[in-house]
Formats: structure tokens, sequence, C-alpha cells
């Protein structure tokens, strides 16, 4: 409808019909329409749009209502246990309040001021009082204030998220396919089981501090596995052949010092974690639910499907890895176009503001790869060449890690920042893994330590370890010395504790009961032990003859001896052999007399 004309509104002006007394308007406006040719309707609508009017007087029962409050948190709360996992309400406030005034849970009932009358409270009043009350489960439903959440510089935090491709499949045969919609959606599950293992799922790596955006494709599904090689693939430089040819390096790249994920078991998973502590870096998981707090990379996620995903229908692609080139190049072409809105700068100029000890270079890709997998193993502490280890064929040097011991064993894996060293694995108070990295201990060609100190030239003494610490202090705490004057006063046989502890002290001193001994038998012996002959000496024989005989022993009776027993003479004959003696030194003096 045209509006009114400056003519038509200066008579409506001029007629005054907003001042005319109750009663009178209508003919007026009658009156008018009919001069103007126009009809009743178009003049009041004129008249609305050119007359101000006072603002309408508030009542004064507006914002007052009789619902309890103890039942509008029970009607709120029936509303609410309707809605399903997605948000949705599937119980209307109006079904609500009929199950439970049946159930007599609520009344939800007002009274007429001037009749008294008790009648129910309609939904429409019911609805005012919960929002009244701030009960309303349009309002209870409504999101929480989110806190603000800044990062330190470039690569302080970056944020991780996997989603599917709804656009594309990747088929084996005729490369990248779009997806249509009439063929793939959920009521022909079928033909979307057919190509669930060519699905494709993209990773987002994004830099909280300059928005910068990473992209890698992976088929399958999302997983422990995957998200590992996304994420090296993040970290590792990127090299590209500039608009001149010349070969350029991406510089979105280096080890974050944090990383934030959701809840998937494959961003929480054993694989993610050992990598994220072998480089230093780490991981946080937001609580389930909580969307908004990897806000930064859900965006993102949206960006990148409409602005790249979306081309992709025009580019042949064959090949997974030509999937990742073409989503690298856009990325880089990207962060280095498109400002930021928070920050007003691209997204590259922003991240080329990182401080050279901010951006931690990573190690090879097969580097990371085995720390993500590697166990650590453990190796027993040995004593030369002073403390070390001895791992993949190579010997390490231990003796800064706390608490060695020679003999106990250590954890150890690979070191992803020093060549030629290994990290020892340890744990703080709170179980958090921590990684020392020791140096390998090189050879000469004789086959001694580089390290090894020159015969008469130097000396040096490796640092005690725990075990000789102690047994320094126990030394000094037997002998009562402050200093290694202990040693000195264990040479001088100065007794431990100073003398106080005697160990028989307790069985010399004991008051035992006398015991009434039991009588015992003989013991019948079946058989009779031979003992073996002593064989005595001659000389030693001879000795005992005259002594314990009394048989003079001469010359002659010696000589008689060795002939009788010439291998020794029997301890146990000794008596016959004097008698023998005797009779025959005897008969040799009767013979001499005659």
């Amino acid at each position: 409808m045209p509006p009114a004309t400056p003519a038509e509104i200066e008579s409506i002006v001029r007629a005054n019909i907003a001042s005319l007394p109750h009663g009178q308007k209508t003919a007026a406006v009658r009156a008018l329409a009919a001069q103007r040719g126009k009809s009743v309707q178009t003049v009041y609508r004129t008249l609305a749009d050119v007359t101000v009017r006072p603002p309408r007087r508030r009542r004064s029962d507006a914002g007052a209502h009789t619902l309890p409050l103890a039942e509008a948190q029970v009607i709120s709360l029936w509303v609410l246990e309707g809605v399903n996992k997605k948000g949705k309400r599937i119980r209307s406030l109006e079904q609500a309040l009929r199950e439970l005034r049946y159930a007599g849970k609520v009344r939800a009932e007002g009274v007429h001021p001037d009749t008294g009358e008790v009648t129910p409270l309609s939904v429409s009043a019911v609805s005012k009082a919960l929002k009244a009350y701030g009960l309303h489960p349009d309002q209870i439903l409504r999101p929480a204030p989110a806190a603000a959440m800044a990062s330190l510089h470039p690569l302080h935090l970056v944020e991780i998220d996997a989603s599917i491709c709804v656009l594309h499949y990747l088929s084996n045969v005729t490369g990248l396919q779009v997806m249509e919609h009439a063929q793939f959606y959920k009521n022909k599950p079928k033909n979307l089981e057919r190509i669930a293992a060519e699905r494709v799922w993209r990773y987002l790596v994004v830099d909280h501090y300059s928005g910068a955006i990473f992209c890698h494709y992976v088929l399958g599904a999302e997983s422990g596995a995957n998200l590992v090689e996304a994420f090296i693939q993040f970290c590792t430089p990127r090299k590209f052949v500039g608009s001149d040819g010349a070969v350029e390096t991406d510089p979105f790249h280096g080890v974050p010092f944090n990383a934030y994920v959701d809840q998937g078991s494959a961003n929480t998973g054993a694989q993610f974690k050992s990598l994220a502590r072998r480089i230093g870096m780490t991981v946080t998981a937001h609580a389930p639910g909580n969307a908004r707090a990897t806000g930064a990379v859900e965006k993102p996620q949206d960006i990148w499907e409409k602005n790249f995903e979306s081309a992709l229908g025009c580019e042949p692609i064959a090949s997974l890895e030509e999937l990742n080139a073409a989503a690298a190049l856009y990325a880089r072409w990207f962060n280095a176009t498109r400002r930021h809105t928070r920050h007003g700068q691209t997204r590259t100029d922003m991240f080329l503001t990182i401080a050279p000890e901010q951006q931690r270079l990573a190690p090879a890709p097969e580097l990371l790869r085995l720390l993500a997998t590697h166990k650590p193993e453990e190796r027993k502490v040995e004593a030369w060449p002073g403390a070390s280890i001895r791992f993949e064929g190579k010997v390490y040097d231990v003796s800064s890690v706390p608490g060695v011991m020679v003999g106990e064993k250590l954890h150890v894996t690979y070191s992803p920042w020093q060549a030629g060293h290994v990290s020892i694995v340890q744990h703080d108070a709170q179980g958090n893994e921590l990684l020392l990295a020791v140096p390998e201990i090189e050879f000469n060609e004789a086959g001694f330590p580089s390290n090894a100190a020159v015969f008469g030239e130097e000396f040096k003494r490796p640092a005690d370890t725990v075990l000789q610490t102690n047994a320094k202090l126990l030394e000094r705490l037997a002998m009562g010395e402050d200093t290694d004057t202990a040693a000195a006063a264990r040479k001088g046989r100065r007794l431990a504790l100073g003398g106080e502890v005697r160990p028989l002290a307790e069985a010399r001193e004991a008051k035992l009961p006398t015991p009434l001994l039991r009588p015992g038998v003989d013991l019948p012996l079946q058989t009779r032990v031979e003992l073996p002959a002593v064989l005595l000496p001659h000389f030693a024989a001879a000795q005992r003859l005259g002594a314990e005989h009394g048989v003079h022993m001469t010359p002659e009776l010696v000589a008689t001896l060795k002939a009788l027993h010439a291998d020794g003479v029997p301890e146990g004959e000794l008596p016959a052999i004097a008698a023998r003696l005797t009779v025959r030194a005897g008969l040799r003096v009767v013979g001499g007399g005659q």
C-alpha cells in the first residue's frame, strides 16, 4: 500500500482528530475519509503513523503472580526431564502441568481478588511466573557464560579436533567422489556402510594465539594412530615450491607446549599421551559436553568445510596424498591472506611473532612415531665406567640421575631432542612422567672411555652414589664421629656404638629355670665300628717306646722296628712291639754273656 502523501498527512494533522473527545473521533475519521476519497482504515493507519501517543501506563499488578516458588521448581524440573540429549524439549509446559496436577504434585491456582473464586492458572500465567523466578526451561537451557581463555604466544596452546567429511569420500578406483544426498542419507544406511572404509576424516590443528590452521586427512575412523600421524605431520616442517620456483617452508610448524582436545578415547589414549610426555607437551581434555571449550577449533572446522571442501568437487583428487597436498597448500594460502577478527592480522603474520625459544623444532618423524609406541625398557646400573647403563649397544652415563644406585634398575627410552642421548624415565610425587636426558659415553680406539682420567696426569673420582653416601653415614654413626675420621677409629679397634651393645649380654644375664632332666637308655649298637689305625713315624714311635714302655732304643732296635713296620708303626700296637723288642734285646744280652 502506498504511503500517505504530504497533503493527506497535513489534512489529518489539521483535523486534530487525536484531541477530540471520546465518541467524536469515529465521525471525524469517516468525514475525512469521504473528503479525501480514502477508506476509513487508511485514515486510521495514517493517523497512527503521525500521532504521538503517550506511553501506556503499567498495570499495578504487572509482574505479580500467585504461583508458589516450590510449585514453580517442580514444574520446571518436570519439563526439563523431558529434554533429550540433544537439548530438544519433548514435554510441553501444558503437558507437564496436566500430569503434575493429576498426580497431585502441584495446584497452580489463583484467587480472583473480587469474587474470591479459586481457578487454575493458565499456561501463559504459569509461563510468566516461571520467567519471573528464573526457572523457565528456556532460561535454564541457555548456555552459561563462557570464560575467556588466553594464550601467551604462538605454540603455547593448540587445539586439535577430528571431524568426518560429509561432502566427499575417497574411492580407490575413481578418486575423490561427492556424496550425493539422494544416495547417502540416513534412510539408506547400506550405502553408507559400503563406503565406510573410504570415508575421509580431517584433523584440524589450530594455534590458539594466532588462529593459524593446519589440516591433515586420514581414512577409516578417528583413532589414536591417526591422531598421532596427523600431529606428527603438523610438527614437521612442510616444503612448498613457490610461484618463483624457489623451495619455501611453511612457518606454521613446531612442537606446542600445550594441547587441548575433547574427551574422545583416541585423544586421551596411550599413544598420543606417550608421545606428548616425551616431547614435553601437556595434553588437557575438556569436560564432556563442553564443546565450547575448544571453540577455537570448532569454528575453523566450519570455515574449512565451507571454503576448502566445498571446492573439491571441481578438483581432480586421485589419492589421499594428493588430498593432503592440496589441503596443505590451501592452509598456507589461507593463513597468509585471511585476517583474524580477534587480532586483525593475518594468521601467518601473528604466528611469526613467535620467539626462537618458543618454536621448538620437532625431531625426525620416524623418531616421533617410535616415541609414541616405545615402552621404556629396564636396564641395570653398572659400576664401570662410572655409573652407567647399556642401551641399544651403547653405554650411557647415568651419574646425574637423582638417586642412582649401582645394581638397581632404571627405565630408559629414546630422547627426542638431543643426539647422542637417551631419556631416563622417572615419576614425580603425583605420578607424572619425568624425562632426564643422559649422554652417551664414547670410547677411544684402545677401548678406554673418552672421559677417563689419564694415569699420572689427573685424578677423577666419581661422585658418591646414594649407596656410598649411606655407607659413610652408617660408618660415622657406628664410630660416633661426625667426619670421615670414622675410618681411623675403626682401625683403632673401637667398638661400634661405643660398645654399648653386647650381643651375648642377654644370654649371660638370663635367669633360666633349672630343667628336670629325663633319664635315658643306652643305645644298643648292632654293628662294630672299626677305626682306621694311626701310623706313627719311626722316630716318633721310638720316642714313645722309650718314654712310655721303658725300651732302650738302640740303633739295632730302631732298624728292627723299621724292618717290622716299613710304612709306619701302628699306634695301637706299641705295647706289643715294646714286649717283642724287649725280649729280643734280652736274648742278645744272654747270648753275649756265654
